[in-house]
């Protein structure tokens, strides 16, 4: 017996098919997410019809090979689709990395007040809203809101950023751009489940609720007064639940698990010990994460206030269990940056562009350089902060000693781990435990062998990599195997997951 795990990327969408018995994956299928919708220059759209095309390529290849036991889904979080009442999209996947959120309020806009067009505010919404104004009207004083995800952050008490579901469905809402057919939203990886099963309406796990922002950890669910403030009607809210839970089968009786998020299933299938680990995972962007049991509802809340002043996130996981999550917007990115100005001055400087790609001699010069800290101090944040999206990198400590190739080169894979640092050593501060384990997931990581030595300088602990590279597939396949019962506990599943030497 086997159980599936899918990814659904924007750059890939991947499936593994995981041996209940020994943990092994025995199949990986992947295939490119050549989705992308021409939008215009703020949007990042993505078409829902070709994902699902997609994912039955990969679902009708599984289905050839033994019993499937489970099906478990992952994917962008953040991200939304709207869909009707028949269960069908009727708009594109609106993306994580979408910026209509970053864009500035019109005049009108403003004059306009909440007025959004599509959902009028009623009487007790007005009514809610003039209470608040006298407390609001110092903080405008301070800070008039300038984009849609400030002035959404203002009226709900949130901290939102541009690609959170609710912040996109605001831009929408306000610029009528909600399709008339639409009846509620989920993430695309719910939308899929959806399709797996013909259900009608989805549901939403407590970690890709929060996602998409003005998300109550104490009660765990939407925030209905809040958005109601800012005039999102609470009625468009998809029903959410706090615990791996099934929500049909598919035509084959195969169970299928409500979909979690993309950085709770990397989690789930990366550590073995959930409680007791410190994630570093590196891609295009970067998080760092850590998991702790909150049985306290106010406890949630006010560490949620605390975090939140630093950019970190809680998400939830399931049930009481958190992860405390710091994201770099950058991460990877960084290091790709650096390696276009060097090709770049290479093709100005010769005129012939090199014919590879230079991270290999970038890997020399650090292995000629040594690993050892120097004066030049790199800020990676080239992308900015969910906090602060305007905020740029920089360079300090520069002199004539250090103005060489190798030392940015260091000084970049420096900058990058100190990013999550910061995050690691505030989660500390505000009552995350002491790790017991470093764990490193992400192409940049796994292949990096400098990268995966500066975190390990930099944390004092040995860096592991999971032996499997499809980390979120496999924890959605992980997570599955709980719902479904083919697993007496999450910690079981887990047990199985093996861990391969770093590179020295």
């Amino acid at each position: 017996m086997r159980a599936a795990g899918f990814d659904i990327g924007t750059t890939t969408v991947c499936g593994v098919l995981i041996d209940l018995e020994s943990g092994r994956t025995v199949k990986t299928q992947t295939r490119k997410n050549d989705s992308w919708i021409k939008g215009e220059s703020y949007e990042r759209l993505q078409d829902s019809a070709r994902i699902w095309q997609l994912v039955q390529a990969i679902y009708q290849d599984f289905l050839a090979e033994d019993e499937i036991a489970a099906i478990g889904l992952t994917g962008q979080m953040h991200g939304l689709v709207y869909v009707d009442a028949e269960g069908s999209a009727v708009s594109p996947l609106y993306t994580w990395e979408d910026e209509r959120g970053n864009r500035f309020v019109t005049d009108t806009d403003k004059e306009n007040g909440t007025d959004f067009g599509r959902k009028a505010v009623d009487q007790e919404t007005a009514a809610a809203t003039a209470c608040d104004t006298a407390a609001m009207e110092a903080q405008s004083e301070k800070a008039v809101p300038r984009t849609y995800a400030q002035q959404l952050s203002n009226l709900t008490g949130y901290q939102m950023a541009t690609g959170f579901g609710l912040t996109t469905h605001y831009y929408n809402l306000k610029n009528n751009l909600v399709p008339k057919q639409a009846v509620t939203f989920c993430t695309i990886h719910d939308y899929i489940a959806m399709k797996l099963i013909g259900r009608k309406k989805p549901l939403m796990t407590a970690g890709d609720a929060a996602s998409f922002g003005c998300f109550d950890v104490e009660t765990m669910c939407f925030d209905a007064a809040a958005l109601k403030r800012a005039g999102i009607d609470a009625s468009v809210l998809p029903e959410c639940t706090a615990n791996f839970s099934l929500v049909g089968t598919t035509a084959e009786k195969i169970p299928v698990a409500a979909a979690i998020g993309d950085n709770q299933a990397s989690v789930i299938g990366a550590l073995r010990s959930m409680e007791k680990s410190l994630l570093i995972n590196i891609g295009t962007s970067s998080q760092v994460s850590m998991c702790l049991t909150l049985p306290e509802a106010k406890m949630r809340k006010e560490m949620q206030r605390k975090l939140q002043q630093a950019g970190i996130e809680l998400r939830p996981v399931c049930g009481d269990l958190f992860l405390l999550v710091g994201a770099g917007l950058c991460g990877g990115r960084a290091y790709a940056l650096l390696e276009h100005f060097f090709a770049r001055t290479v093709e100005l400087m010769t005129g012939k562009a090199p014919e590879n790609q230079l991270y290999e001699r970038m890997n020399a010069l650090l292995a000629e350089r040594g690993l050892e800290d120097g004066d030049l101090k790199i800020d990676t944040r080239f992308c900015g902060t969910r906090v602060n999206p305007e905020r740029r990198g920089g360079i300090s400590g520069l002199g004539e000693t250090n103005f060489k190739p190798e030392e940015f080169t260091f000084g970049v894979l420096r900058g990058m781990a100190e990013e999550l640092d910061t995050f690691y050593q505030e989660m500390r501060k505000d009552g995350a435990g002491t790790p017991e384990y470093l764990i490193g997931s992400g192409n940049a990581i796994r292949s990096n062998p400098y990268l995966q030595r500066i975190f390990e300088k930099l944390f004092g602990m040995e860096l592991q990599i999971p032996c499997h590279r499809e980390e979120a597939a496999s924890g959605a396949a992980m997570a599955a195997m709980t719902a479904a019962g083919c697993v007496d506990s999450l910690e079981k599943a887990q047990s199985l997951i093996a861990y391969e030497k770093t590179q020295k």
